[in-house]
């Protein structure tokens, strides 16, 4: 005899409360994380875009330094070499005595030029998640992209970028992270 419901609605009849009840929470679950993850997509995606902004605006920065006379004091090796530390002791968990590491790189900066052939030597990089700090980022394998500046403002507390500001302002560089 028909019932006048398809196969879905005898399913739900004939299934118990407590499973609807599971049911609908798991779907609920699904739906928040789908929609998790595509407002990071979609955060992440304007964030790189403005990162790399930020980069080109550095290089353009630079090149204004350069012809007016403010030299970078290192060879483009020296700034990679940095830039590719200031990677390895922020990416992921930060690593003990990063805050050590940082201001001992700023320290070395003698101009305004130093610190932006930094930044653009760091360009836009995946920032990988750590497990303490973004568990949610890590389990959905989700690695937003950032320039120097966006790194710092994830990594960093407040204190920490101001005593490499301070670094910077102790060297009479007219520069600064925010």
């Amino acid at each position: 005899m028909a019932t006048g419901k398809g196969k879905f609605g005898q399913f739900l009849e004939e299934t118990p409360a407590w499973a609807k009840g599971l049911l609908a929470v798991g779907g609920l679950v699904v739906i928040a994380v789908g929609g998790f993850t595509a407002y990071k997509a979609i955060k992440n995606a304007a964030n790189a875009k403005q990162s790399k902004q930020n980069v080109d605006n550095a290089t353009q920065d630079l090149q204004k330094l350069v012809a007016g006379g403010v030299q970078p004091s290192y060879l483009g090796s020296q700034y990679s070499s940095w830039a590719d530390n200031i990677y390895t002791v922020l990416n992921g968990c930060p690593s003990s005595g990063y805050i050590d590491t940082l201001k001992g790189i700023f320290n070395q900066m003698k101009n305004a030029a130093d610190v932006l052939q930094v930044v653009t030597a760091f360009g836009v990089r995946p920032l990988s998640a750590c497990w303490y700090i973004e568990p949610v980022d890590l389990v959905l394998g989700n690695t937003p992209k950032a320039d120097l500046a966006g790194w710092f403002t994830q990594q960093l507390s407040s204190s920490d970028l101001a005593e490499i500001n301070q670094v910077l302002a102790s060297n009479n560089i007219n520069y600064s992270f925010q």
